[in-house]
């Protein structure tokens, strides 16, 4: 006998087999756990989504004043962050849970954890550089869809309010650092003004009259510069109407008027159209209208009527500003050459000053102070004013508008909890669990499931792979008895469908051993098993209603079985008396307690004696047997399993060959292992594999065939 198991083989039809062995632990667990899945799923809370679109435009009035920005520039990260900033601001939270009744949070949470639990079931996601997506989960349609659009309008609203607040804060910053610097400018004019008051005494001659025309020049100066930036301001003012006239094209040349003659042409040009698609190019009318044609371009072209169109109150507006801006820079330019000879003047008159004793000198150095504080805010006051205007172009709606491009819907159907999906992963997970449970149980069970393997385990010869016997009746097998029902529960096929696959696999094992035991010259058969339950009895029954039909002699069947006989109630039969009173009794003959079932003679069990081995181990079991010898061809002997008893070790001493019975399935290898240790090697004559699925066996397709060609069914 070889030492181990051989491995079950890996393949479709194993795998098959396996899960329809074993189905319910297939489906245990989806019975189990998609119930509790489902009733989970009802008592979760619903939730509603619904979203809206907001998106960021260009305006149009923006693009007369330069390009527009850049929006690819802005990353998704950025505008998410800029966004997340402004929706999930705590105020705005604060209002949405107020005024929309968002009263489902978890009870008992503080007021940050309600903020969090709020934050969680804002939904933002960017939709690109342009537009982004704002959505809820709502415990009802309405909410979802009415919070999502008040969060969607806060934005926009807030965005805007913030554009014009950081404009303001730019400009209030220039216009506390322009008052600064004129405020510093008179604090140093007025210091100089009372220093020169106070040594006015000790100045030289002239001193006085050149610090009073160098004052004149500078307010002088001052005054130009003045000028100067309020046309500067006016002129950049009209530049920019002018481009924004120019860009809706106030500039473009008016068509010119058609004369008679052209506007005669392109007529005489349509009749010949309409000739060519009626006549041939030889047709007398449209050799006229071609001579029309050639006359009239060959005529001198007569002067085109003068028609005087009034020009637009655009291009009126047009004329006006360039006609300002003309004036402006005449104007411009003689206030800078005004300031350039003032300040020429200014120099020269410093020059003297330079040359005063030491307090002329701390005078001169003033002025050098005030004149640079007055240059910064001369600078300043140019930067406020371009920074204004720039602010009121700004303010007009120029660069980025965001809008709603797409409002909120009203959802139709809950958003969470996805119930299909719960419920499909629960399957998938109850599935995943069934057959990790399959695998596993197939992996642990050891026992033989075809011929291969248990041939793979054992030197013995396996005589015969005996399928499932149903349990059912067939359609159409003769009469309803209660007699033939009981054949088919107690799955005596041999007596109720001898020509079915089954019938014929015990047919087989039936010539086979018939052969075996005339080669031996014996005639009593033991059959066994290693355990119970595995189809000793029924395999014995069948097997000696098999060897009845193919011996010429008489087939006994002798149920040995003292502790659990099966044989007289399989087969329907109610002896008197069995194998045990005949042990008990020291007279007798077979036709005393056989009883006929067929063509087979049988020896029920009997009474049960006190000690079963003793009785089939006395002089008596040898009698009996020597007498039977005589009588029958072939006694076949239904004995208990070799395991658990010591009936069956006694029996195999008494009977001339062995046949043990193995379940397919169900016996483990070390039980039939152990009984064939116990069991004399010699006399064992091979095995029967019992219970067998034909279905998922690779010979399926030949048993199949028999059946519906030779016996007509499918």
């Amino acid at each position: 006998m070889k030492s181990n198991a051989p491995p079950k083989p890996v393949s479709a039809r194993t795998i098959l087999r396996a899960l329809k062995r074993r189905a319910w632990w297939l489906l245990l667990p989806a019975l189990v756990i998609l119930p509790g899945t489902a009733y989970y799923v009802s008592k979760m809370p619903r939730r509603f989504f619904s979203r809206a679109l907001v998106g960021a435009e260009p305006s149009v009035l923006g693009e007369a004043f330069g390009p527009p920005p850049d929006l690819s520039a802005v990353t998704a990260q950025e505008q998410l962050r800029a966004v997340k900033e402004t929706i999930l601001a705590r105020p705005v939270l604060e209002q949405v849970i107020r005024d929309y009744h968002v009263n489902d949070l978890a009870p008992g949470l503080q007021a940050e954890d309600k903020l969090d639990a709020m934050k969680a079931r804002v939904q933002i996601q960017v939709d690109g550089p342009e537009a982004f997506y704002v959505g809820f989960k709502g415990s009802d349609p309405e909410q979802a869809r009415d919070v999502s659009n008040h969060l969607a309008l806060t934005f926009v609203r807030r965005t805007s309010t913030m554009r014009d607040q950081r404009v303001d804060e730019q400009d209030k910053v220039l216009d506390d650092e322009v008052d600064g610097l004129r405020r510093q400018v008179a604090a140093q004019e007025w210091g100089l003004k009372q220093y020169e008051e106070s040594v006015s005494q000790d100045l030289p001659e002239r001193l006085q009259t050149n610090l009073k025309q160098d004052e004149d020049l500078r307010a002088q100066i001052q005054a130009k510069t003045d000028q100067i930036t309020e046309a500067e301001g006016r002129r950049a003012s009209i530049v920019t109407e002018m481009k924004a006239l120019e860009a809706q094209g106030v500039l473009a040349p008016d068509p010119p008027e058609k004369t008679p003659t052209q506007i005669q042409i392109e007529g005489l040009r349509q009749q010949l159209a309409t000739l060519r698609a009626k006549y041939t190019p030889d047709h007398p009318e449209v050799k006229r209208v071609e001579k029309q044609i050639a006359d009239l371009q060959a005529a001198p072209p007569a002067p085109a009527p003068a028609v005087i169109r009034p020009p637009s109150p655009e291009k009126m507006r047009y004329i006006t500003l360039k006609a300002q801006l003309t004036s402006i820079d005449p104007q411009l330019n003689s206030y800078k050459q005004d300031r350039d000879m003032l300040t020429v003047e200014m120099r020269e008159n410093e020059r003297k000053l330079e040359s005063a004793p030491a307090y002329s000198t701390t005078i001169s150095q003033r002025m050098r102070d005030v004149a640079e504080v007055r240059n910064r805010y001369e600078a300043a006051l140019a930067k406020q004013q371009e920074t204004q205007l720039n602010h009121r172009e700004a303010k007009s709606d120029q660069g980025l508008a965001y809008q709603i491009l797409e409002a909120a819907a009203l959802p139709t159907q809950p958003d969470s909890p996805r119930s299909d999906r719960i419920l499909l992963v629960a399957l998938a997970a109850a599935l995943g669990l069934g057959l990790a449970g399959v695998f596993l149980a197939e992996h642990m069970d050891s026992s033989f499931e075809s011929v291969e393997q248990l041939e793979a385990f054992t030197a013995l010869p396996v005589l015969s792979g005996v399928p499932v016997i149903p349990l059912r009746r067939r359609r159409g097998a003769g009469t309803n008895s209660a007699t033939l029902k009981k054949y088919w529960r107690n799955r005596i096929v041999m007596l109720t469908d001898p020509q079915s696959v089954v019938g014929q696999q015990y047919g087989i094992l039936a010539l086979k051993l018939r052969r075996r035991m005339e080669e031996g010259g014996g005639k009593v058969l033991v059959v066994t098993s290693a355990t119970g339950a595995e189809g000793k009895s029924v395999s014995a029954i069948n097997l000696s209603l098999a060897l009845a039909s193919c011996v010429s002699g008489r087939v006994l069947l002798i149920d040995a079985d003292l502790r659990l006989p099966q044989v007289a109630d399989r087969l329907g039969l109610t002896p008197e008396k069995g194998l045990g009173d005949w042990l008990q009794n020291s007279a007798g003959e077979a036709k005393d307690y056989a009883i006929q079932a067929g063509d087979l003679d049988v020896i029920s069990g009997g009474l049960k004696p006190a000690d079963p081995v003793a009785a089939l181990a006395s002089p008596r079991m040898r009698e009996i047997l020597s007498q039977l010898r005589q009588t029958y061809e072939c006694i076949v002997i239904d004995s208990p399993p070799v395991v658990p008893v010591a009936d069956s070790h006694v029996l195999a001493q008494l009977g001339d060959g062995v046949l043990v019975v193995v379940r397919a399935g169900r016996t483990r290898p070390e039980l039939f292992k152990r009984a064939l240790e116990s069991l004399e090697t010699a006399k064992v004559l091979g095995v029967v594999l019992n219970g067998l699925d034909i279905a998922a066996s690779p010979y399926a397709y030949a048993y199949r065939y028999y059946q519906q060609h030779y016996l007509g069914r499918s």
